[in-house]
């Protein structure tokens, strides 16, 4: 059987993670601000409303005037984006392939504490 194993600090945060394939994942909180600021040696960064502007993975994030995502970007290059209307309801999502092309997938976006899915649907 395959397991995980996790260690939390007195708040909750993940301290380190030990997966399936015995690679340990550690995890630095900043006392602070207690958001997390570097994941398996990876340092993570913010905006000053504290929304998470580059993950681990290279991904990075930005924002409109009303904290919401509205771009994701790796090396330069878009990933996805994401359209709101007037009351702030998600109308669009484009989703792109590794050749810049719109793609039919679904998207799996691992937060901290939450499993978003996406079910993307493409405009052709």
């Amino acid at each position: 059987m395959l397991t995980a194993t996790k260690q939390v600090d007195g708040l909750g945060n993940r301290e380190n993670v030990n997966v399936w394939d015995g690679n340990d994942i550690t995890y630095t909180v900043d006392d602070l601000t207690n958001r997390y600021t570097s994941v398996a040696d990876a340092n993570l960064t913010y905006d000053a409303a504290g929304s998470l502007t580059k993950d681990r993975q290279g991904y990075e994030y930005e924002y409109d005037y009303e904290n919401r995502n509205v771009k994701i970007t790796k090396a330069g290059q878009t990933k996805a984006e994401f359209a709101y209307d007037a009351l702030g309801r998600k109308q669009g999502d484009d989703y792109y392939t590794g050749n810049g092309l719109k793609d039919n997938i679904l998207l799996f976006l691992l937060a901290f504490h939450s499993l978003l899915w996406y079910r993307i649907v493409c405009l052709q």
